[in-house]
């Protein structure tokens, strides 16, 4: 599985959330990460990006407890990547 392939499915998730679709979108961006490996991505921002994409999923589907599991590893992720007082790294506070 290729970045792009997996940047195409997590977008697809997206469309699902947009849609009101919070289960469905947070099952598929579950089976991105899952496929982080294969595409030499874990530990990289798209892995940060998608792992907060799920947080917003479980958030809004009433799951709060994984919710903030998935958004604690994403600002964990983002903090290995980014200086602390980059963007990326404050929007996944803000979150």
């Amino acid at each position: 599985h290729g970045r792009m392939t997996l940047f195409a499915e997590s977008e697809l998730a997206a469309s699902h959330s947009d849609k009101g679709e919070f289960l469905v979108a947070a099952a598929m961006q579950q089976s991105v990460i899952e496929r982080l490996p294969s595409a030499d991505l874990v530990g990289s921002a798209d892995h940060a990006r998608y792992v907060g994409n799920l947080a917003s999923d479980f958030e809004r589907s009433g799951q709060l407890e994984r919710a903030v599991a998935a958004q604690r590893e994403s600002l964990a992720l983002r903090l290995a990547l980014y200086a602390a007082d980059d963007p990326a790294v404050a929007r996944a506070q803000a979150n």
